[in-house]
């Protein structure tokens, strides 16, 4: 049996599919990332996930749990971070920078140090477990119960930030509010996809939708299309070339985000 034949076999349905979810709810996480100028968060916040998945090497608890605690911690910090505008660039900085040592060292401390760095790296998205998939539909489930009920304030918030600061809206709550959700999302999808992938997926594809979508009301339709369509390619390339699922996703995304801003590139002088 090839490669490209493994890919129809049922047992990897559920993980295949689990995967794409998680892809488009990170791809509508980006949008808000990307429009509120929180990239920085993004990527912090997915290195963040590799330490809690690196401690499941000395704590018997999902890695996934791990992952979910340390990223919602992380989220929490960032809060705190925002607070002092001055501090936060240099906080995020720290934060990415340390969580990365941390993980690589406990990585290294447990005695497989190569193999674990590897899939901390390129995530076990066709190992993922029942344990996996319940706590990443939780994270989903939390994620919309927080995040729908202020769609409207957080919309102001994006579109018109000068606006909703002077109208009296709650801005560190919904900021607050937004950060959890997005660190709880983001430590679930970590186990799954590795840091690479969630990186990629909680950045590119807000970024290509708030390049190409004619207003922000398409941005959501856009970025999940170009999430999924990403998602695919690197699906099919990781069976078809036998390599990992998270980086062959990361570098669809990737790709993906070069077309859009291709034009921009060749147009300069």
């Amino acid at each position: 049996m090839t490669s490209l034949q493994l890919l129809l076999d049922p047992g990897y349905r559920l993980p295949l599919l689990l995967g794409g979810v998680v892809v488009v709810a990170l791809s509508q996480l980006a949008i808000l990332l990307v429009g509120s100028r929180l990239l920085l968060t993004g990527i912090a916040l997915a290195q963040a996930g590799s330490v809690g998945a690196a401690c499941g090497l000395f704590i018997p608890l999902p890695p996934t749990f791990l992952a979910m605690s340390s990223t919602t911690l992380a989220a929490g910090f960032v809060a705190v971070l925002r607070q002092t505008e001055t501090a936060a660039e240099t906080g995020l900085l720290l934060l990415y920078l340390g969580c990365g040592v941390v993980a690589q060292l406990l990585a290294a401390m447990s005695g497989s140090g190569d193999s674990q760095t590897l899939e901390l790296l390129n995530g076990q998205l066709l190992l993922a477990t029942g344990t996996d998939v319940l706590l990443v539909l939780l994270a989903l489930l939390l994620l919309g119960g927080s995040l729908w009920p202020v769609r409207q304030g957080l919309l102001l918030l994006l579109t018109q930030p000068d606006f909703a600061h002077a109208s009296g809206l709650p801005v560190r709550s919904l900021e607050l509010r937004m950060l959890l959700a997005i660190g709880l999302v983001t430590g679930a999808a970590f186990s799954v996809l590795g840091v690479l992938c969630t990186t990629a997926a909680l950045t590119c594809p807000g970024l290509i939708a708030l390049r190409l979508a004619p207003s922000l009301r398409q941005s959501p339709g856009i970025a999940a299309l170009a999430g999924l369509v990403a998602y695919l390619l690197g699906v099919i390339l990781a069976f078809g070339l036998d390599w990992p699922t998270g980086p062959a996703i990361g570098g669809a995304l990737v790709l993906l985000t070069l077309g859009a801003f291709g034009g921009s590139f060749i147009r300069r002088p």
